[in-house]
C-alpha cells in the first residue's frame, strides 16, 4: 500500500468517526440532560393565576426529570422584562419562559420598539391551558350587572377607575374590545398581574377591573368582591353563577388567556422535546387536572408543533384586536 493510499484511508476513517460522533451526539446529550435544576421564569408577580398553575406543573416535571423545576418571577414592563431575558439565555434547556397571550401575542403589536420578537427568539414547547377573566367590581359600586355598571360609567364619565393586570395584558385589551363596542370610558390604572389588582379593588383604588377566573374565585365566594361577568365564551364552572359578557348584551364577545411554555431559538431539538413530553405529562395527572378544573382553568396537551402554529395564528389575531380597539401602551 502506498504511502497517499494510507493517508486516503485515514482521512475516510476519521470522516466516519466523524459522522458517528455527529449522529450520537443527539442521544447523548438527550440522555444526560438534565443534570441540574431548569427554571421556569414567569412575567408576573407571586400569587396570580400564572403562578400558581406553573408551580403546580413544575413539582411534577421536577418528579420525573429528576431534578428541581424551579418557579422564578420576573415581574415587569408589561412581561417583557422576563421574556428578554429568557430571550438572552443560554439555549440549553435550562431556562425556559411561561408565555401568556399578552407577552407572546400581544406585545409586539401594543410596543412598537421591542428589541426582540418572542415569535423569532423563542422556540414554542408546550401549551399549557387557558382562562376566561371576570369583571370584579367594589362593593361600593352600585352596579351587580354589567349593564348597570356600563350605565353607571356613561353617568360618570372618567370618574370611575378600571383595573388591569397591566399594560398590553389580555384584561387591558378584552375592556379596550368592550369599551368601544359599548362606547364608555374609564381611567386606566394597571397593575403588574392579579395581586396588586386585586389590593387596589379592595382598598378601592379602583372601583372595577379585569383579572383572571383562577384568582377571583376566593375574594369572589367570601364576597370581598363582586363579579359580574366573565369574558369566555361559556360561563366558568368555578362561578357557574356570573353570566358572560355575552350573555350580557354582547353576543360573540369571547376572550380568553392562554398559556405556554417557551425556550430560547436554538436549544437542541432533544431537549425541546424531552420538555415537550414532561409538560404535558405532568399536565394529564389526574390531580393537576383536577386542580386546574377547579380553579377555571382548562389545560389542554399540544405537540411543539401545534403550539408554535397555535402561537402564530394567535400573534395574527391578536395584533389585528389590537389595531381595532386602538389600544396604546400606559
Amino acid at each position: 500500500m502506498t504511502v497517499m493510499q494510507m493517508l486516503r484511508k485515514v482521512v475516510v476513517a476519521a470522516a466516519i468517526a466523524g459522522i458517528g460522533l455527529l449522529l450520537t451526539a443527539p442521544a447523548a446529550r438527550a440522555q444526560t440532560y438534565p443534570t441540574r435544576p431548569v427554571r421556569l421564569v414567569i412575567p408576573f408577580p407571586a400569587g396570580g393565576a400564572t403562578d400558581t398553575v406553573a408551580r403546580l406543573v413544575a413539582r411534577k416535571m421536577g418528579d420525573t426529570m429528576g431534578v428541581q423545576v424551579l418557579v422564578e418571577n420576573r415581574p415587569g414592563a408589561s412581561g417583557n422584562i422576563a421574556t428578554e431575558h429568557v430571550i438572552r439565555s443560554a439555549p440549553d434547556g435550562y431556562s425556559a419562559i411561561v408565555l401568556a397571550t399578552s407577552t407572546a401575542a400581544i406585545n409586539h403589536a401594543l410596543f412598537r420598539n421591542l428589541s426582540f420578537d418572542p415569535v423569532r427568539d423563542l422556540l414554542p414547547v408546550a401549551y399549557l391551558f387557558e382562562v376566561p377573566s371576570v369583571l370584579l367590581v367594589h362593593p361600593a359600586v352600585q352596579a351587580n350587572t354589567l349593564p348597570q355598571l356600563l350605565a353607571l360609567l356613561k353617568e360618570k364619565d372618567h370618574r370611575i377607575n378600571f383595573g388591569s393586570q397591566g399594560s398590553g395584558t389580555t384584561s387591558n385589551i378584552a375592556w379596550e374590545q368592550l369599551k368601544r363596542l359599548a362606547g364608555v370610558d374609564a381611567l386606566h390604572v394597571p397593575f403588574q398581574g392579579d395581586a396588586p389588582l386585586f389590593a387596589a379593588l379592595l382598598a378601592g383604588t379602583v372601583q372595577f377591573g379585569l383579572a383572571t377566573v383562577t384568582s377571583s374565585v376566593p375574594p369572589v365566594r367570601n364576597r370581598t368582591l363582586r363579579a359580574i361577568a366573565v369574558t369566555g365564551a361559556q360561563r366558568a364552572p368555578s362561578l357557574p353563577d356570573v353570566p358572560t359578557v355575552a350573555e350580557s348584551g354582547f353576543p360573540g364577545y369571547n376572550v380568553t388567556t392562554w398559556f405556554g411554555l417557551g425556550v430560547p431559538l436554538g436549544t437542541p431539538p432533544e431537549i425541546v422535546r424531552r420538555l415537550t413530553t414532561e409538560v404535558n405529562n405532568a399536565l394529564t395527572q389526574p390531580d393537576v387536572m383536577e386542580r386546574l378544573v377547579a380553579i377555571g382553568a382548562a389545560p389542554r396537551t399540544m405537540s411543539a408543533e401545534q403550539f408554535g402554529r397555535f402561537w402564530r395564528d394567535e400573534r395574527d389575531r391578536w395584533g389585528q384586536i389590537v389595531r381595532e380597539s386602538g389600544a396604546k401602551p400606559d
